[in-house]
């Protein structure tokens, strides 16, 4: 056997081995990546079950009353208020976030913008966002305005409307 064979049979087998990498590391990434979009999946379950519980836990009377008009509570009622909603909107931050990075699907996603959509269908809302989204990351104020530009009235998720002309 001479030198050029050896050499040859030397590159044939360098590139099956870096081929052989390529496709190890291929495979590696994408467990990588499903276990992060997991991760994060998890990460903002356990999130949003903390506002679902520290909603829970609130005063509903002060939250009835902010959602009709956020101008007609006590301070320590806007206090309140605004803690539940920078909250909530913290939270939708960070989905924000990872949907950006692509790892949670658009669907997903939705029902955070439903669960919004019964807070920001009110006047009082409104009337709180327009200091509270001061408060905010630019990300949250561009989507809620896109989303929720003004209160609609034809959306009464509590009945809190109707309640209040009887």
């Amino acid at each position: 056997m001479n030198w050029d064979a050896i050499g040859a049979t030397g590159e044939v087998l360098g590139a099956i081995a870096v081929v052989a990498t390529l496709i190890y590391l291929a495979i590696q990434i994408r467990e990588n990546t499903r276990a992060s979009k997991s991760e994060a999946f998890r990460d903002s379950v356990a999130l949003w079950n903390d506002v679902f519980e520290m909603l829970a836990s609130a005063d509903s009377k002060i939250v009835m009353k902010a959602l009709v008009s956020y101008q007609s509570l006590e301070g320590h009622e806007k206090h309140h208020f605004e803690t539940l909603m920078i909250a909530a909107l913290t939270a939708l931050e960070t989905q924000l976030d990872i949907l950006g990075h692509e790892f949670m699907d658009e669907d997903v996603f939705l029902s955070v913008e439903g669960f919004l959509r019964r807070y920001f269908a009110y006047e009082g809302t409104h009337q709180w966002w327009k200091s509270g989204r001061e408060s905010c990351a630019p990300i949250v104020k561009t989507w809620i305005d896109e989303r929720f530009p003004r209160p609609d009235p034809h959306y009464d998720h509590w009945g809190i409307r109707a309640a209040k002309r009887s």
